[in-house]
């Protein structure tokens, strides 16, 4: 199951699980789903199913809708007071412990790609070029390791005039 979709133990329903889409599913994918599985579990054939047509037409009216959906993938609940009713429940829903493969997972998809460039640019403005301050700042960021990589996105930004530059600041915090 998809973190942050509802809980295995079933307490929270998946609804992108219920509608057996994937969470990216335009909402034509989702409309189709729906439609497939209500003639699949219409009470008429299942007579004796109701309690899943019920869930599959919720999950739908919650999925179908982009505000709803938005809602939905933001805090794993919607409208019904839920949320609302135990917000340390619906955080803890939301939010599974944090491992430390996680951080390293991330840190090796985040180290050179465009969200690591454009954050250490900015960093790099808002302190005046003080290498110390950008490498306090910057996630995953470690100075024996970066500290060359870093010059070279710097040196790249500065000679094609995109960023000014400050080599006392610039050179200080590379040591």
């Amino acid at each position: 199951m998809e973190k942050g979709r509802g809980k295995a133990d079933g307490s929270t329903r998946c609804l992108y699980k219920i509608l057996g889409v994937e969470y990216v599913a335009s909402t034509k994918e989702i409309r189709k789903a729906y439609i497939k599985h209500t003639l699949e579990l219409h009470p008429n054939k299942n007579p004796e199913d109701r309690d899943t047509m019920k869930k599959l037409h919720d999950a739908f009216v919650i999925l179908g809708d982009p505000q709803k959906r938005a809602l939905y993938d933001a805090m794993g609940c919607v409208e019904s007071g839920d949320c609302r009713a135990s917000p340390y429940d619906c955080c803890r829903r939301r939010n599974e412990r944090v491992t430390l493969g996680d951080i390293e997972s991330f840190c090796e998809h985040y180290r050179g790609s465009e969200a690591e460039v454009k954050d250490l640019k900015g960093l790099y403005m808002k302190y005046g070029g003080n290498m110390d301050k950008v490498f306090a700042n910057l996630m995953c960021s470690e100075p024996r390791e970066d500290s060359r990589r870093f010059m070279e996105v710097l040196g790249t930004a500065i000679s094609s005039g995109n960023h000014t530059f400050n080599p006392k600041a610039y050179f200080l915090g590379l040591n």
